[in-house]
């Protein structure tokens, strides 16, 4: 466990080195996540659809990829 945080802890220190970077990516990391699921509820709400899924399942399948990419990085 000490490990884990000594790793987040020089992830973090390497990633602020270049504060504008690091603010851009995290701006667009925020846009892609609400627009995501922003995209499927407009889909949705206008009549639309992907057959053989229903609104909660498209979600469902959204938010696994959000946390994973969330996870993995």
């Amino acid at each position: 466990m000490k490990i884990y945080f000594s790793c987040v802890k020089t992830s973090l220190a390497s990633i602020s080195a270049y504060r504008f970077d690091f603010i851009l990516s995290l701006f667009i990391t925020l846009l892609s996540n609400i627009f995501l699921p922003l995209i499927t509820i407009l889909i949705y709400n206008s009549g639309s659809g992907f057959p053989g899924w229903n609104f909660y399942e498209v979600l469902l399948v959204q938010a696994i990829f959000t946390l994973s990419n969330g996870i993995t990085s």
